[in-house]
Protein backbone atom coordinates (compact mmCIF):
# COMPACT_ATOMS: atom_id res chain seq x y z
CA UNK A 1 0.00 0.00 0.00
CA UNK A 2 2.79 2.11 0.67
CA UNK A 3 4.17 1.78 -2.53
CA UNK A 4 0.67 2.88 -4.21
CA UNK A 5 0.58 5.92 -2.18
CA UNK A 6 4.33 6.73 -3.19
CA UNK A 7 3.64 6.54 -6.93
CA UNK A 8 0.30 8.36 -6.25
CA UNK A 9 2.86 11.05 -4.93
CA UNK A 10 5.37 11.12 -7.68
CA UNK A 11 2.61 11.08 -10.54
CA UNK A 12 0.72 13.95 -8.77
CA UNK A 13 4.74 16.15 -8.36
CA UNK A 14 5.28 15.39 -12.03
CA UNK A 15 1.67 16.66 -13.68
CA UNK A 16 2.51 19.42 -11.67
CA UNK A 17 6.06 20.18 -12.93
CA UNK A 18 4.54 19.91 -16.61
CA UNK A 19 1.65 22.01 -15.87
CA UNK A 20 4.16 25.12 -15.50
CA UNK A 21 5.84 24.19 -19.03
CA UNK A 22 2.69 25.70 -21.17
CA UNK A 23 3.15 28.92 -19.73
CA UNK A 24 6.81 29.39 -19.57
CA UNK A 25 6.49 28.42 -23.15
CA UNK A 26 4.72 30.79 -23.77
CA UNK A 27 5.93 33.93 -21.74
CA UNK A 28 9.25 32.96 -23.94
CA UNK A 29 7.68 33.38 -27.18
CA UNK A 30 5.34 35.63 -27.04
CA UNK A 31 5.56 39.21 -27.14
CA UNK A 32 2.86 40.29 -24.59
CA UNK A 33 3.72 40.30 -20.94
CA UNK A 34 0.32 42.28 -20.23
CA UNK A 35 -1.18 38.88 -18.98
CA UNK A 36 1.45 37.50 -16.36
CA UNK A 37 1.49 38.94 -12.80
CA UNK A 38 4.85 39.21 -11.99
CA UNK A 39 3.48 39.31 -8.12
CA UNK A 40 2.08 36.11 -8.59
CA UNK A 41 5.31 34.70 -10.31
CA UNK A 42 7.60 36.30 -7.74
CA UNK A 43 5.46 34.90 -4.43
CA UNK A 44 5.05 31.42 -6.41
CA UNK A 45 8.84 30.94 -6.77
CA UNK A 46 9.64 32.44 -3.39
CA UNK A 47 7.09 29.85 -1.59
CA UNK A 48 9.10 27.06 -4.02
CA UNK A 49 12.27 28.16 -2.45
CA UNK A 50 10.87 27.73 0.93
CA UNK A 51 9.00 24.31 -0.26
CA UNK A 52 12.36 23.16 -1.79
CA UNK A 53 14.44 23.55 1.55
CA UNK A 54 11.88 21.67 3.50
CA UNK A 55 11.30 18.73 1.42
CA UNK A 56 14.83 17.74 0.61
CA UNK A 57 15.48 18.49 4.93
CA UNK A 58 12.81 15.55 5.63
CA UNK A 59 13.58 13.66 1.93
CA UNK A 60 9.90 13.81 0.52
CA UNK A 61 10.77 13.11 -3.32
CA UNK A 62 7.79 14.07 -4.86
CA UNK A 63 7.67 17.10 -3.26
CA UNK A 64 11.31 17.92 -4.13
CA UNK A 65 10.51 17.04 -7.99
CA UNK A 66 7.24 19.24 -7.95
CA UNK A 67 9.48 22.26 -6.05
CA UNK A 68 12.72 22.13 -7.91
CA UNK A 69 10.59 22.02 -11.09
CA UNK A 70 8.24 25.26 -10.06
CA UNK A 71 11.41 26.86 -9.18
CA UNK A 72 13.27 26.28 -12.40
CA UNK A 73 10.18 27.64 -14.47
CA UNK A 74 9.19 30.53 -12.64
CA UNK A 75 12.66 31.87 -12.67
CA UNK A 76 12.53 31.37 -16.20
CA UNK A 77 9.46 33.18 -16.40
CA UNK A 78 10.72 35.99 -13.91
CA UNK A 79 13.84 36.58 -16.42
CA UNK A 80 12.17 36.41 -19.94
CA UNK A 81 9.38 39.10 -18.20
CA UNK A 82 12.28 41.59 -16.57
CA UNK A 83 13.92 40.90 -20.35
CA UNK A 84 10.74 42.35 -22.13
CA UNK A 85 9.76 44.38 -19.89
CA UNK A 86 13.35 46.20 -20.15
CA UNK A 87 13.60 45.60 -23.85
CA UNK A 88 9.83 47.04 -24.44
CA UNK A 89 10.92 50.37 -23.18
CA UNK A 90 13.95 51.23 -25.33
Amino acid sequence: MNYVINMIGICGSVGIAIAFIPQTYKTITSDDNHSVSFAMIFLTFSSSICMTIFSIYYLILPMIITNISVLINTFIIMVAFIYKKNNSTQ
